[in-house]
């Protein structure tokens, strides 16, 4: 209704929240504390905290006839720089929404509007002055309160958060036995800090199997909302870690990855063996090592026979004859499908059967792949001739790939 208010009247233009950190941002980074400040990221946000506060409790930020200490004096002239900007180029933020819009409403408006508030534990004054003022002007404002469901609430002091997840996974699975087919939805703070603690719990408690290492896939009686990077899933990590292999010196990290993964082919086969490989090319001690010295260790003599895993072996040689005859510059498109094939030589996703999580992760790798493909058939567009009609103008070539665009 504020945009509807807004833009019909030819009136303010209201910033979203990234547009609200670049402004500021730039009014701290252009200020007399600059150089004062070691983190300036953090400062933009405490700082819009603060405004937003001071907004919404009908605070005034610092009057000049008080004392104030360093940080006070700073946080004044961020504001009022801020301000002064706002007004300058007749921008509002969130904060400021709730006055300016009441202040835009005219009797004849309000009385038409029907406004209701749901949802809200409790007011702040700058929202409760707003909905004050909608009925002065004849709207009808109304705030509905929020029907307790919560009938029995328990309150459980735990030693640390370990001792808190423990105990939540072992109620949730009283729970469960008790009654299978109910849903119990648990919210976290600071979910992304504590999901391995809480997966590494839930997996040991819930679905016990997992830590058995059996072969057949366990499907877990429970997900978690928030989503990692693609990257830091075990199966696109793994393929990530196959391509490093190109590199011209390999981390002994990335390649004892690719020894003990089972999205590698042969990875049943010669579990045992490519282990002990990987705790010899340890005790060597050495950080990195290239891609020959590699193979003349897995092919010398001095190899024991329980530290022998030819199929890796013989899929490394695979890799490194077909990155070797690759093309070292490439479109997305042709680097798409030259990864796909290295990906190949190590029978990457494995051999065994994927659970239902790493068949979708690798479907999302998928969809990059393809707007890879995407992205060069546009430059196939873009760098091919189409006839024309002479007498009609010919459109400009504005596509966003240029013809000599590549990737290494």
């Amino acid at each position: 209704e504020y945009h509807k208010t807004c833009f019909s009247t030819g009136g303010k233009v209201l910033i979203n929240a990234t547009q609200c950190q670049v402004l500021w941002q730039k009014v701290i980074e252009q200020s007399s504390y600059r150089d004062f400040l070691l983190h300036t990221r953090s400062t933009v946000k405490q700082a819009i905290a603060a405004w937003d506060l001071c907004h919404a409790y009908d605070m005034p930020i610092f009057p000049d006839n008080c004392f104030l200490n360093e940080d006070a004096l700073a946080f004044r002239e961020w504001a009022r720089e801020y301000d002064t900007r706002l007004t300058r180029h007749d921008y509002i933020d969130e904060a400021t929404v709730p006055g300016l819009w009441v202040q835009d409403l005219d009797r004849k408006t309000a009385g038409d509007l029907r406004v209701v508030f749901y949802g809200f534990d409790e007011f702040t004054p700058q929202q409760r002055k707003c909905i004050d003022q909608l009925c002065e002007l004849g709207a009808d404002a109304r705030t509905v309160p929020i029907e307790n469901k919560n009938k029995n609430i328990l309150y459980l002091a735990a030693k640390d958060t370990h001792d808190e997840v423990r105990r939540l996974a072992s109620w949730c699975r009283d729970e469960l036995i008790r009654n299978p087919d109910q849903s119990i939805g648990i919210v976290c703070t600071s979910l992304q800090e504590h999901r391995a603690n809480l997966v590494r719990t839930f997996d040991k408690v819930l679905c016990p199997g997992i830590l058995a290492g059996t072969d057949r896939p366990v499907e877990k009686p429970y997900s978690i909302t928030l989503g990692l990077p693609l990257s830091h899933y075990p199966v696109i990590h793994t393929a990530l870690n196959i391509l490093g292999l190109a590199r011209r010196r390999i981390e002994i990290p990335v390649l004892s990855n690719v020894l003990r993964s089972p999205f590698v082919g042969g990875a049943n086969v010669e579990l045992d063996a490519r282990s002990c490989f990987d705790a010899m090319l340890r005790e060597r001690g050495e950080p990195d090592l290239t891609l020959k010295t590699m193979l003349r260790i897995a092919e010398g003599k001095k190899l024991k026979l329980h530290q022998q895993c030819k199929q890796f072996v013989e899929r490394l040689k695979a890799f490194n004859v077909l990155f070797l005859s690759s093309a070292k510059s490439c479109t997305p498109g042709q680097w798409a499908i030259t990864f796909s094939e290295l990906l190949k030589q190590f029978g990457w996703p494995g051999d065994r059967i994927l659970t239902s999580d790493e068949f979708q992760t690798i479907e999302a790798l998928g969809l990059y792949v393809a707007v890879a493909q995407v992205l060069a058939y546009v430059y196939q567009l873009r760098t091919s001739r189409i006839h024309r009609d002479v007498n009609r103008p010919e459109p400009p070539a504005d596509l966003p790939i240029p013809d000599d665009m590549r990737y290494d």
